[in-house]
Parts: structure tokens; sequence; C-alpha cells
């Protein structure tokens, strides 16, 4: 399954194209997120609605820690670094 997302990252619309695969217990849940200031790749593990994964900076080459809640057809929250200094960025279905 594929969707599309848009969210507001540090002023700048962004968007997020996201794949789910249902394994045994949980989705593996993995995607590219785009925006005038940033590009990044990352894969999540999915329990419910929401788990932790792991993101990458395509441009500065940096890998870090995201957690992702509230996982719905809607949309979902996206927090970078949940275990120090987190971000949150809310996610939202795009329609278009």
């Amino acid at each position: 399954m594929s969707f599309r997302f848009v969210a507001d990252l540090h002023g700048a619309p962004a968007m997020a194209d996201v794949e789910f695969d249902q394994l045994f217990s949980y989705v593996r849940m993995t995607g590219t997120i785009n925006s005038q200031n940033g590009a990044y790749s990352f894969h999540a593990d999915i329990y419910g609605n929401g788990g932790y994964g792991d993101m990458r900076d395509e441009l500065r080459g940096e890998q870090f820690r995201i957690q992702i809640q509230n996982l719905s057809e809607a949309g979902f929250i996206l927090t970078s670094n949940p275990f120090q200094s987190p971000t949150k960025y809310y996610f939202s279905r795009f329609i278009g």
C-alpha cells in the first residue's frame, strides 16, 4: 500500500511518500520525505498505531531515531530524536 502525506518542515511544505508492508505481527513503514530544505528516507516498525525506526538525512549523510504515533490513513505524527531534543511533525493525508 502506498500513500502520500504532507507536513510543514521548518516553514516549508514537505511531501512524504510512504509504503506499508504487512509482516507477521507488525507493519514495516518505509518512505521518503522531500522539501525545499531537505531530503530524508526512513523505515519504522509499527505495532498498533505507532512504533520506532531510523531516518537518514540524504543531504548530510546523518542518521537518527524517529518515533511514529497515531498512524492512520488520515496521517501520523513523526517525532525526530524522541529520546533527546524531540521535535514533532504532523503529517496529514495528501488529497490531490
